[in-house]
């Protein structure tokens, strides 16, 4: 099984954001690190999971310099924010699912694991004679 940094970089590897066709930079531009493209395209790729709190240390240090730099970066980190606290708002609203709908999923589990066969668990230790 993979790291989660692994499985988190592939997320962000597929994942399509606002702002991904922009044009790049202009040669007149300051050249700082919010405007060099790759750089701008892993920070945007990075702010869904700042606002989560579940970057690294050195990550968020990163996306705070970026954020103070950059008042666009900023705005695009204020929606993620506001998106996710709307998702979380949502989803407690929801409530748990009713008595009924959980026995009919744990029957439906128990069904599919006795139409499974068991499998027998290898032994890596080696076998004796």
């Amino acid at each position: 099984m993979r790291s989660m940094p692994y499985r988190r970089k592939r997320l962000l590897i597929c994942a399509r954001f606002p702002g991904d066709n922009l044009p790049t930079r202009n040669r007149n531009e300051p050249h700082n690190m919010t405007n060099r493209r790759p750089e701008r395209q892993k920070l945007e790729r990075l702010l869904p999971w700042h606002a989560a709190r579940t970057l690294s240390r050195r990550e968020a240090d990163l996306v705070e310099r970026a954020l103070a730099a950059d008042t666009e970066l900023a705005r695009r980190y204020d929606l993620i924010r506001q998106e996710l606290a709307e998702t979380i708002h949502l989803n407690e609203t929801l409530g748990a699912p009713s008595a009924r709908a959980t026995e009919k999923l744990f029957a439906a589990i128990e069904a599919e694991e006795a139409r499974t066969p068991r499998r027998r668990r290898i032994s890596r230790a080696p076998a004796r004679l």
